[in-house]
């Protein structure tokens, strides 16, 4: 199963939690009962603008849906990583770390480049003033 049919599936649970047609649903969504039928059984695409509407009518939080959907993959994933990847991501961390530190430095370089074209603006003015 892939993430969509996922959310749709947890979209559905709670459409029938709540005692939603899916009559109503579409009559929201603008379209009609056998498109958001369509819709909902994973025939037609779920765009991720229907899906935050589909939400906001079943009062749902968006984020908390695809929490859901992608934390068991997520979840799996981490209990079949070995130890050999753990080394490789402190590796990763470290080269993150650099990487980070440079784009500090070079923030740093453009506010000295900044500050002092800011000095030589207020130059420029007392001049002519």
């Amino acid at each position: 199963m892939n993430y969509s049919d996922e959310a749709l599936k947890l979209l559905y649970l709670k459409r029938i939690e709540i005692n939603y047609s899916q009559r109503e649903v579409a009559e929201y969504l603008g379209i009609s009962q056998s498109t958001f039928s369509k819709l909902e059984k994973g025939n037609t695409i779920l765009d991720i603008n229907r899906y935050f509407h589909i939400c906001t009518f079943l009062d749902i939080d968006p984020i908390q849906i695809l929490h859901e959907v992608f934390s068991h993959d997520l979840n799996e994933d981490f209990k079949l990583e070995s130890q050999s990847r753990k080394r490789s991501d402190s590796e990763d961390a470290k080269k993150d770390v650099k990487y980070f530190k440079m784009l500090i430095h070079e923030k740093d370089k453009y506010i000295d480049q900044l500050e002092k074209s800011i000095e030589l603006l207020r130059t420029l003015v007392k001049k002519e003033l």
